[in-house]
């Protein structure tokens, strides 16, 4: 179980090649701002955006994609033992 931290929405596709269905992403930092492009082709485990990034692109939130916070960070870091930096 790998919790994906996707910054660089370049590496979506890669990020989304190694994800397994046990895994989790949160898409943050540069990738943010290609949220729907990202959002739209099926990830093979949940995706979340971080809430800090995503109030800085005044984006709206695209349905479907959970909002996660610094507390839902944290308890998916738990969760998932090894951290995978895209």
């Amino acid at each position: 179980m790998a919790l994906h931290t996707l910054h660089t929405p370049k590496r979506a596709d890669d990020c989304r090649t190694c994800a397994r269905s046990e895994d989790a992403v949160i898409v943050m930092d540069e990738a943010v701002w290609a949220l729907a492009d990202i959002a739209a082709n099926p990830w093979p485990c949940p995706i979340y955006v971080y809430a800090d990034d995503l109030a800085i692109t005044g984006n709206p939130m695209d349905p479907g994609v959970p909002i996660a916070t610094v507390d839902d960070w944290l308890q998916l870091s738990v969760a998932h033992p090894q951290h995978i930096a895209w």
